[in-house]
């Protein structure tokens, strides 16, 4: 994980969650065709992960 500012994440999302947040196994090429990943990992066990994010950020305010 990466801490970035609020308007980096908003403008890049796309890139930033490429593989983990996909909705879907494809993108969009600069020619119009769409393409199916190829390399993409499985979809991550987002429930761990919300668990782990919650107490990550609790403890990351503590520092400010």
């Amino acid at each position: 994980m990466a801490e970035v500012l609020s308007s980096f994440h908003s403008k890049h999302e796309r890139v930033v969650h490429i593989y983990s947040n996909q909705w879907e196994k494809s993108w969009v090429g600069s020619d119009g065709l769409r393409r199916l990943f190829n390399s993409a990992p499985p979809s991550m066990n987002r429930g761990p992960f919300n668990t782990w994010k919650k107490f990550y950020w609790k403890a990351r305010a503590l520092d400010f």
